[in-house]
């Protein structure tokens, strides 16, 4: 039984799919446990599930990555019981946006790092937050003064998750994650 598991891990796709698995569990349970901790009342919060988005998107790439960010806001917004409300539909577009912002970038930069793109997909995240609030809730240009703050806990909290996913890319596990990428890649050119 067990050399016939084994054998279907090998299997990339089988691999990629549980992975990413964990991956949407892990980033629905850490959304979940910030959203107790940081309630949507206060006006600032880390964003610590964007350290699984960004092994993911180290690990997989981009159209993973908006999969994990939006399962992960699905899911959390199940458990909180808040589907459908406007804190969803805010994390769920910022989430989506900055997840396929920091994939371009991730694949195309090379001198920007996890670092400088954890920054940017802060800042996307907050900018089109601030977009949606001003689409849909509050339409007074007066909203865009609040582009500075923004701006500066993007910076922040873009460098905390950032430096923490980085510390996260450097372990045995994550390592091997990003070998399987390579892999994968290698094997899709031959074919």
């Amino acid at each position: 039984m067990t050399s016939i598991l084994n054998r279907q891990f090998r299997n990339t796709r089988t691999r990629k799919i549980v992975v990413l698995g964990i991956f949407i569990a892990l980033a629905s349970i850490i959304q979940y446990v910030e959203n107790i901790v940081f309630p949507s009342s206060l006006p600032f919060r880390i964003g610590i599930a964007n350290i699984i988005t960004l092994l993911t998107i180290a690990c997989f790439g981009m159209f993973e990555a908006i999969a994990v960010a939006a399962s992960r806001s699905i899911l959390a917004s199940i458990l909180s019981g808040k589907l459908l409300g406007m804190p969803f539909l805010l994390g769920i577009s910022g989430g989506i946006i900055s997840a396929a912002i920091m994939g371009i970038l991730f694949s195309r930069s090379e001198n920007l790092g996890i670092v400088g793109v954890s920054v940017v997909g802060a800042t996307a995240h907050n900018f089109t937050q601030l977009f949606i609030i001003y689409l849909l809730l509050i339409r007074n240009p007066g909203v865009f003064h609040l582009i500075p703050y923004l701006w500066l806990t993007a910076l922040v909290s873009g460098i905390i998750i950032g430096y923490i996913a980085l510390g996260a890319l450097n372990t045995p596990i994550a390592k091997k994650l990003t070998l399987w990428k390579k892999e994968s890649n290698l094997t899709s050119k031959k074919l």
